[in-house]
């Protein structure tokens, strides 16, 4: 369940493909290799800007401050 943002917000971004359960691999992977389904996947991938590297750590900095 506390994933359930993260795989709702990659599949709106058309960067993966979620499922509920192991059972619809086969599929998936059929899916992805179709229809150069893998090659959108990696174009919008590459499109992301994902600045979390450099926000977290100043985060964590905040909270371990507080904390003492």
């Amino acid at each position: 369940p506390q994933e359930r943002f993260n795989a709702h917000w990659l599949t709106r971004q058309g960067l993966g493909i979620v499922l509920p359960s192991f059972d619809g691999i086969s599929r998936a992977a059929a899916r992805l290799l179709s229809n150069s389904t893998l090659d959108r996947m990696r174009a919008k991938t590459k499109e992301m800007e994902n600045r979390a590297v450099w926000e977290i750590p100043a985060i964590l900095g905040e909270i371990l401050q507080q904390a003492e």
